[in-house]
């Protein structure tokens, strides 16, 4: 992992997620860049690399969100486990990657929104737009942003699937 790249990537995807992505947004609802890297860093690394990164991604998405705490421990615990699910279930094509980013993004945002519950005062919205609508635009976007910064980060994905000839 080239651990630099890593922190100007996030430092990058948090600016743009703070205020660019408003250009892009419809309905109110706009893609999370932090979700779409949580999933590519579970799904494409090491379990030691994606635990670092996943914590990370939800620390910066915590410190741009509406509230400290919820969003790192969601996204650290839910990427964790994805990392440690793409080592049983394939998620190499892009439909799969978007559904793994669809449901990451809907089980992260109602965990957060629990973990949330025992503020004094919960910050996280109540729409159906930030359960649903966010994870979706994700999930349509995520899987074409993965090859891009795959290669910047120097991260193999291997989409393509080597079919044996037959001799008959």
């Amino acid at each position: 992992m080239h651990w630099l790249r890593f922190v100007a990537l996030l430092l990058v995807a948090t600016l743009l997620q703070a205020d660019l992505l408003n250009a892009i947004e419809v309905a109110g609802i706009k893609p999370d860049l932090h979700l779409i890297l949580l999933a590519l860093f579970a799904i494409f690394c090491e379990p030691r690399e994606a635990i670092i990164t996943s914590f990370s991604i939800g620390l910066t998405a915590d410190l741009i969100g509406p509230s400290m705490g919820p969003g790192t421990l969601s996204f650290g615990l839910l990427g964790c486990g994805l990392c440690y699910l793409s080592k049983y279930i394939s998620l190499r094509r892009m439909l799969f990657q978007a559904v793994a980013i669809f449901v990451l993004g809907f089980t992260t945002a109602v965990f957060a929104y629990l973990l949330s519950l025992f503020q004094t005062q919960p910050a996280y919205p109540k729409s159906l737009g930030a359960f649903l609508g966010t994870p979706l635009y994700s999930a349509i976007v995520g899987p074409f942003l993965f090859l891009p910064i795959a290669w910047w980060m120097h991260i193999r994905i291997q989409r393509r699937h080597s079919r044996r000839r037959s001799n008959y």
